[in-house]
Order: structure tokens, then sequence, then C-alpha cells
């Protein structure tokens, strides 16, 4: 009955470990793809997954790359960014964007997102999602 204590605590941290072990391995399969999303055939957005949790987005219309951070919880992925309004140094603001995607049959989509602007955060559930990001390597 003493070990009991210490037979819990090494079972929480193997099942921890675990957890952590499948997370980072979904992470890896993500590794080195690319999703795109077509508006239409001379621009195309995408999403490049450059290592195990760091990606880049590519917005067509703004003609602009920015960098951004992912994980994985349960089978959802999670998107994280941390941009600028303007590349003038005193010009632009600060924003922080959030985004909770998940995998369907057509593809990775946002379901969720949120901005953190100006002290508050806007948030927006997307309870029909039409855009829809395919795989393309």
């Amino acid at each position: 009955m003493k070990n009991l204590p210490i037979v819990i605590i090494f079972s929480n941290l193997v099942l921890s470990c675990s957890v952590q072990n499948k997370q980072e391995k979904k992470s890896t399969i993500l590794v080195g793809t690319k999703w795109e999303w077509k508006l239409d055939s001379q621009c195309v957005n995408y999403l490049q997954f450059i290592n195990n949790n760091i990606y880049e987005e590519y917005n067509c219309e703004l003609g602009e790359k920015w960098k951004g951070t992912y994980k994985f919880n349960k089978d959802t992925l999670f998107l994280k960014e941390d941009i600028y309004t303007s590349d003038v140094p005193g010009q632009g603001e600060s924003l922080t964007n959030q985004y909770k995607m998940i995998f369907t049959s057509k593809g990775l989509t946002v379901v969720y997102s949120k901005t953190f602007q100006d002290g508050i955060w806007q948030e927006r559930w997307i309870k029909n999602p039409k855009i829809f990001f395919k795989k393309v390597n």
C-alpha cells in the first residue's frame, strides 16, 4: 500500500509521455507538406509546414507571407500568428491571430478564429466552412 502513490505518479507520467509522443508524431506528419486554397486560377493561398511546430502562410491577395506556430490537441490543429499590419516602423499595429482547424474528407478547414487587436479578442465560429486547403504534396 505504501507504494501506491508511486505507482499512480509513474502511471500518470507514462500516460503523459505517451500523449506527448502522439502529438509530436502528428506534427511530424505535416512537416514538409503544403496545403493550397485556390481563390481562382491566378490566386492561390497556401499553408506550408516547415518543421514540427513552425508553418508559413501565403496570402495571394496581399502578396505576403508570414510564419506562425502550430500544435495538435487531440485531432484538432491550432495555428497561431503574430503579425504586423505595416512594415513601416511605428505605422502599423501588432495582431495575434489564432485558428482552430480540422481535417475533413474535403481537406483542412478553419472552424474557429480569434484575433487580438487593440487589447480585445474578437472571436468567430464558422458553422458551415466553405474554405478547404487541399494537400498538394
